[in-house]
């Protein structure tokens, strides 16, 4: 028996006839007779006819296919052009202008010796839907002066068309010159770029100031008057104070300067404080034991003029010459109580000049507010207040003519109405109630009694000004009221209600003068 050939020794061939079927077997050749089985038109359809089998579309349009032309279906469009069509040629909408000049345009023309037949209305380019179109172009320049000189207009009879710009220009359309308006408030910081105390310092402070009220306004002598006057005013060390502080007579040279030497002339005091490194440094404020501004006394509605608080401080070194060794000096003014272990300006009812950074601090234990340039060894920075009456704001004198709306009534006003009944008197302990008013009807007060006073108007706060000095010189100032930001805090005992005392804040190796007295001074004051 003959051995049949091994079907898979043809495999690997048909393999590559074709992707593998579904099942796993290799797609088959096809013979001739399938070939030609599979080349055959179908049942029904000879070779080269046009294909009739059962799948055929019906013959005519489709169902939905309806003929522009024949079309009558209810969403036709009305008949003739759309409503927009031909506006530009043939506008009567209800939006035309009246015939006519404007309602005005009479009595102007009349008062200007000219003519209403002269008046040709012509439409703004920009809202007219005409002269979008081109149906009305723009009045040329000629056109336009000549019309303007027949109206009685004036006419520009150079080439500057400015002075025409000028007379249709409204009042709405000028801008403002800047250059008058005061600065913008200055922002504020997070924190200074220098230097910052601990949050530990800060939440100590704020947690005495709770427990701590401010002090009203204290009941002086006439010594402590005259001494505030004359500017012997004694500076107080505090315990957070590492260094020295003295009375140092102040020692004038020629060139306005000076130095400090022996002795005492009550208004000069010289403090020295230890490096920030030293064991038990932390901030210092130095506190005069009089205020400067004493609201009972200086206060302008009761002295019935302003009054101007100042003092000066004479850098003579800050810091060690060690970058790492911070230092700073504050100048400025607080009421009392204020911690003594916070720099002037951080906390509340004060506000100083800093020299690390130089800005400004009211109220304010963050970063402050840009005010000025850092100070430097050897300047001498003084510092101002003052407070005076609020500009009154001026009233329209009224008219005195007859034709005036403000002119004294032909009739007299008619009597007030009578006041409203008073309440029973109270009870006495033990009748009704513990201070409880009677429930029986209130007896009618009499209409000759007299009508109680009407409260008193809240007093206007006082105009604050604060201002800043360089060696003598007059420099930068801002108003305490005016220049607030939404997030500053209240300047209550700065407004002139509370005293205000001399305030000088250390930090680091420091050494200055302090100058209250007025001869001491190197600003001539003005």
């Amino acid at each position: 028996m003959a051995e049949q050939p091994d079907a898979s020794a043809q495999e690997p061939s048909r393999l590559s006839a074709g992707p593998r079927l579904y099942n796993g077997d290799p797609p088959r050749p096809l013979n001739q007779q399938q070939q030609q089985q599979y080349l055959r038109p179908p049942p029904g359809r000879a070779s080269g006819d046009t294909f009739q089998g059962p799948y055929l579309p019906p013959p005519g349009t489709p169902p939905g296919h309806i003929s522009a032309e024949t079309f009558q279906g209810p969403y036709l469009p009305p008949p003739g052009p759309p409503p927009a069509h031909g506006l530009e040629s043939s506008f009567q909408g209800p939006y035309l202008p009246p015939p006519g000049p404007p309602p005005g345009y009479a009595a102007t023309a009349a008062a200007a010796g000219a003519s209403t037949e002269a008046y040709h209305y012509t439409p703004s380019p920009m809202h007219s839907p005409l002269a979008r179109a081109g149906a009305n172009p723009p009045v040329p320049e000629a056109d336009l002066k000549a019309r303007l000189a027949s109206a009685g207009g004036a006419s520009n009879t150079n080439n500057d068309t400015n002075s025409n710009t000028n007379n249709t220009n409204n009042d709405w359309m000028t801008v403002e010159d800047t250059a008058i308006l005061p600065p913008p408030p200055s922002l504020g910081y997070d924190t200074s770029p220098t230097s910052n105390a601990s949050a530990r310092d800060s939440q100590e402070a704020q947690l005495w100031c709770r427990r701590h009220a401010l002090f009203p306004p204290a009941t002086l002598t006439g010594p402590e008057l005259e001494r505030i006057a004359l500017g012997q005013i004694q500076l107080r060390k505090p315990r957070s104070f590492v260094g020295h502080l003295s009375a140092v007579r102040v020692v004038h040279g020629a060139g306005g300067g000076g130095g400090s030497g022996s002795g005492s002339s009550g208004g000069a005091w010289r403090a020295q404080s230890s490096s920030s490194s030293a064991a038990g440094a932390r901030d210092a404020c130095l506190i005069g034991d009089l205020p400067l501004y004493a609201a009972g006394y200086h206060s302008p509605p009761a002295a019935s003029f302003p009054r101007q608080i100042y003092f000066e401080v004479r850098i003579l070194r800050l810091g060690d010459g060690d970058r790492d060794d911070p230092s700073s000096l504050a100048i400025g003014f607080c009421a009392q109580p204020y911690p003594s272990w916070r720099m002037p300006g951080w906390e509340r009812a004060s506000l100083a000049i800093h020299s690390d950074d130089g800005r400004r601090y009211v109220n304010d234990d963050r970063g402050g507010k840009d005010f000025t340039r850092p100070f430097r060894a050897g300047e001498t920075i003084g510092l101002g207040m003052t407070f005076a009456l609020p500009t009154p704001t001026p009233t329209p004198t009224p008219s005195r003519g007859p034709a005036s709306s403000l002119s004294r009534p032909s009739s007299p006003l008619p009597p007030p109405p009578p006041p409203p009944p008073a309440y029973s008197p109270l009870l006495t302990p033990g009748s009704a109630g513990r201070g409880a008013r009677s429930r029986s009807a209130p007896a009618p007060a009499s209409r000759s009694a007299a009508p109680a006073p009407a409260p008193a108007p809240a007093p206007a706060p006082l105009a604050v000004e604060i201002f800043l000095t360089r060696n003598g010189v007059r420099a930068e100032s801002w108003s305490l009221l005016e220049q607030l930001d939404v997030e500053d805090r209240a300047v209550d005992g700065l407004d002139g209600s509370l005293d205000l005392y001399p305030a000088v804040g250390v930090f680091g190796a420091v050494d200055c003068v302090v100058l209250l007295a007025s001869a001491e001074w190197r600003w001539a004051g003005g």
